[in-house]
Parts: C-alpha cells; structure tokens; sequence
C-alpha cells in the first residue's frame, strides 16, 4: 500500500510539471504574436506565409485613412 501511494504522488507530480510546463510555452509562443508564418511543404522545404501583411497592405493602399474595418475578432487586435 504505500509504494502506491508513493507511485499516486509521484505521478501527480509528473502531471502538474508537464501542466506547468505546458503552460508556459504557450504563453511564450502567444505573447509575441506574429504576422508572418513560417512552415513546411509536403515536401520538408521551409514556406513563408506572409498573408496577413499582405492583406493589410492591401487595406492600406485601396481603404481611406479614416475608413473602419469589420473583422472576425481574432483578427481585429492585429488591425
């Protein structure tokens, strides 16, 4: 009984360092948003997904200065 009592608390404690851990890279990773994406092809090679700056080039050359925007609300912090 008390080895398994042992193995219970080792194990909680395995979990809670993986939830920490867990936690912190994602907040690393989500409190330096970024506009430009980097990823790979089927085929291993490094693709730059520059979509969002291009977009809002494109809502800079072709809106007016004082024009409003309607956006889906995970986007509309970034504009």
């Amino acid at each position: 009984r008390n080895w398994s009592v042992g193995l219970g608390c080792l194990l909680v404690v395995r979990l809670l360092v993986n939830y920490w851990h867990t936690c912190w890279v994602t907040a690393e990773q989500l409190s330096h948003p970024q506009i430009v994406l980097k990823g790979q092809s089927r085929t291993g090679e490094p693709v730059v997904i520059d979509d969002f700056r291009e977009a809002y080039w494109w809502l800079r050359d072709n809106t007016r200065t004082d024009s409003r925007v309607l956006s889906w609300w995970d986007y509309g912090y970034q504009i």
